[in-house]
């Protein structure tokens, strides 16, 4: 990225995207995530957790190999399209997750970005 955001501007905009993102770690740890969530409710007692423990157990199996992926260089990024129910209202809905892996410049594993948004229809 080019140029210089304030702190302040860089956590305003990463919260007004129509997603919500999750940061971990290189270590599965989670770090950061935007503000206000819509799709998954996020206690502040989360951070530094692991971020399977956010993941029922029929997901984790999945979560753990494509963060291995990621990690490893298999892929950049994996995708998935999830039923969930609306956490406010019960009701049915789709959720899009993209892991997108985080590196630096020189290709090390920096991290996982997930980006959730919910899938229209």
């Amino acid at each position: 990225m080019k140029g210089n955001i304030p702190e302040e501007m860089l956590a305003a905009v990463l919260d007004a995207l129509p997603a919500e993102l999750t940061l971990t770690d290189e270590n599965d740890k989670i770090i950061a995530w935007t503000e206000p969530t819509k799709i998954f409710q996020r206690p502040d007692e989360i951070l530094g957790t692991d971020v399977l423990d956010c993941h029922s157990e029929r997901s984790r199996d999945r979560v753990r190999q494509l963060l291995a992926d990621l990690r490893s260089g298999k892929t950049d990024m994996e995708s998935m399209v999830v039923p969930n129910k609306d956490e406010r209202t019960g009701e049915p809905i789709k959720v899009r997750i993209d892991y997108i892996a985080v590196r630096a410049a020189e290709g090390e594993y920096l991290g996982c970005l997930e980006v959730c948004r919910l899938v229209e229809g």
